[in-house]
């Protein structure tokens, strides 16, 4: 794969949060998430190296499976439909806590069938695929670490979400694209919520940073600007950390200009990597410097040109 090209122009470029740490990690992984991944999640269709690719691209850690878990769950609760109300009402609904695991039990019943490797929109923890790891041990650890943190979220944050009045829910996608000006990017919110003339926009992310956090929001304001009709400064950010439940509203008012010109630069230097006529493959992306952060990636075996990458 390293030697071979990916037409990068049949791949519209959308830049996030993640796909800037991932570049700050390696910019060859980056090669491998968003360009030599493309079309893979149709088995049977492309190259089997490609299936490959994209099915690595789909690994989740603990922490990321996790989070999407909750995720998911949170916002079905929030934004059940009619149809979905008349059918289970929501009175059926378990708890939290009880949805989780009960979700996890399923999917890793999927995992050990391998239906991942056929389905790529199944989740699949790369710990499973991890001969060294006990499989007994690591469904105890996530089941526990997931049912703890829904404990907390139930009876925090998200607890004081749930209980606001359903009229205050404010629809709102996942994933979320928000064009800047001819730029792209993309958003993970988990909900949106009309109170007292403002806008609550719950990220489902949890930015780590104050300078992830002023990206969050100045998106978050300008889909708030162009979709919901709402004025930047009747916009709130938050996010909701699960390990404590806490529900955490982003400080400070971003600057709008400034944050966007950071933006801009960060896609710019990304695209700057893909020669003009769109031909790219792996060897046109730098690789991590750091025989740790090459030891730990999911794409070293295709990855033969870094110093330290493991071949096929």
């Amino acid at each position: 794969m390293s030697e071979e090209f990916v037409d990068a122009c049949r791949i519209p470029f959308v830049w996030s949060l993640r796909r800037e740490r991932e570049w700050r990690r390696c910019p060859r992984r980056c090669f491998y998430r968003y360009y030599a991944a493309q079309g893979g999640y149709e088995v049977g269709v492309g190259s089997r190296e490609t299936e490959k690719i994209h099915l690595l691209r789909a690994l989740l850690s603990v922490p990321e499976y996790c989070r999407r878990t909750l995720n998911l769950e949170m916002r079905r609760r929030l934004y059940l439909t009619a149809a979905d109300a008349a059918e289970e009402g929501p009175t059926t609904l378990p708890p939290l806590a009880e949805a989780v695991r009960l979700r996890f039990e399923r999917e890793w019943r999927a995992m050990l069938l391998g239906r991942p490797a056929a389905d790529h929109r199944l989740p699949m923890l790369a710990e499973a695929l991890d001969p060294r790891v006990s499989g007994g041990a690591l469904s105890h650890r996530v089941a526990e670490t997931l049912v703890a943190e829904a404990e907390a979220l139930a009876s925090g944050g998200w607890g004081e979400l749930e209980a606001l009045p359903p009229q205050e829910r404010r629809p709102i996608d996942s994933p979320l694209f928000v064009d800047a000006g001819e730029l792209r990017c993309c958003l993970v919110p988990l909900a949106a919520f009309r109170r007292a003339g403002e806008l609550w926009i719950v990220d489902g992310a949890d930015p780590n940073s104050a300078d992830e956090e002023a990206v969050t929001g100045v998106l978050c304001r300008l889909w708030a600007m162009n979709r919901a009709a709402t004025p930047p400064d009747r916009v709130r950010t938050f996010a909701l950390t699960p390990a404590t439940g806490a529900l955490r509203e982003f400080a400070g008012d971003p600057e709008i200009s400034v944050t966007l010109r950071r933006i801009f630069a960060s896609a710019s230097e990304m695209m700057r990597t893909v020669p003009p006529d769109g031909k790219t493959k792996a060897a046109d992306f730098r690789a991590a410097a750091s025989a740790e952060e090459c030891a730990g990636c999911p794409y070293r075996y295709f990855c033969g040109s870094g110093p330290w990458s493991v071949t096929k």
